[in-house]
């Protein structure tokens, strides 16, 4: 969910309702919860704080995945393999093509979108939609990107997890995990990446690794940095 100027975008995903959830503050609201086993292909989009329903804009003819706010429009990345950009309105004003697999993640770098996609591949974007650079995985489909100082982090469903220079170049492969790295964050200036192996694993900004956290067991599928804690989420509900 991602807020624009007093719209909330929502996407929904299949079966259990995966939903894109960055709830404007000011809401103070839980979100209109979804019925387990439906399938949503499209964006709805909810005038806050009413949490109201304003519009639903069915253009991606798949599961949306990822979105991401670019200059007061709202990105959506699908398993159509395109992404879609709309204005505040709910028009979508371009759709942006390229991609040969789902579009699993979208960041800002920058100054540019960066997504990443089941095809093996990122792309770098820009304000406009136009694709700059295409850079080939050497490992899995691309799952998650995490933007850390003059880098962007990728993590991939073979567990690698790579560092790419701002112009797209690779930096540096590291060891990454056992299994899929389903997300990112950063806490106390360290990247942590969590995987479907149950595991958190915390590197140093060159891409060093510091540490292993075991505890879950089941896949790590959210990390969150707050108040000094790194606080993370797994598959089995601890």
């Amino acid at each position: 969910m991602v807020d624009v100027q007093d719209r909330l975008f929502s996407s929904g995903t299949k079966a259990n309702i995966k939903t894109c959830m960055l709830v404007a503050q000011r809401m103070g609201l839980p979100f209109p919860g979804y019925k387990k086993g439906e399938v949503f292909d499209t964006l709805l989009s909810f005038v806050t704080p009413a949490a109201v329903c304003f519009a639903t804009l069915s253009s991606h003819t798949d599961e949306i995945k990822t979105l991401l706010v670019v200059n007061n429009n709202v990105w959506s990345g699908s398993e159509d393999n395109t992404i879609r950009i709309w204005n505040k309105k709910g028009e979508c004003i371009k759709v942006c093509e390229g991609h040969e697999g789902s579009i699993d993640s979208m960041v800002m770098f920058k100054g540019n979108v960066w997504t990443g996609s089941y095809d093996k591949t990122f792309r770098i974007w820009s304000h406009a939609g136009e694709c700059v650079h295409t850079s080939a995985v050497l490992g899995g489909a691309i799952g998650c990107l995490q933007p850390f100082g003059d880098a962007m982090w990728s993590g991939a469903d073979d567990g690698g997890v790579a560092i790419w220079g701002e112009q797209g170049a690779l930096v540096k492969d590291t060891e990454g995990h056992d299994a899929a790295v389903r997300c990112f964050t950063v806490f106390n200036g360290r990247v942590c990446s969590a995987a479907e192996d149950g595991t958190i694993r915390i590197w140093g900004p060159n891409g060093e690794f510091r540490r292993e956290l075991r505890g879950h067991e089941d896949r790590v599928n959210c990390l969150m940095a707050f108040e000094n804690r790194l606080w993370s989420g797994s598959e089995n509900g601890s």
